[in-house]
């Protein structure tokens, strides 16, 4: 037995695997979110974005939309964004260009 779940299998804390929609659980998500996408994102799909509007009570979103495929997120621009984040949230402090 492999120990995947089928869609609305009860989980092991109680909870269904699937389907979990974002509108129900992005609501609740209170912590810096760092989020990036691909409007043509063959894995994740083109209507990801419906989910940013369901962070709009958090303060704390960095949004990257753009056109590509899924692996397009890990470009140079991303990683520099992502760097900018994890200075402000996570290490706490302000990034700076280095000399």
């Amino acid at each position: 037995m492999s120990g995947a779940r089928t869609a609305g299998q009860e989980g092991v804390w109680g909870h269904r695997a699937y389907p979990c929609p974002f509108e129900q659980w992005a609501k609740k998500i209170n912590v810096p979110v760092f989020l990036v996408g691909q409007f043509q994102d063959e894995q994740t799909g083109g209507h990801w974005p419906e989910l940013i509007k369901n962070l709009k009570k958090n303060p704390n979103v960095w949004v990257t939309l753009q056109n590509g495929v899924h692996v397009d997120s890990l470009g140079p621009s991303t990683i520099t964004r992502w760097a900018e984040f994890m200075n402000l949230f996570v290490a706490e402090r302000v990034p700076v260009v280095p000399d």
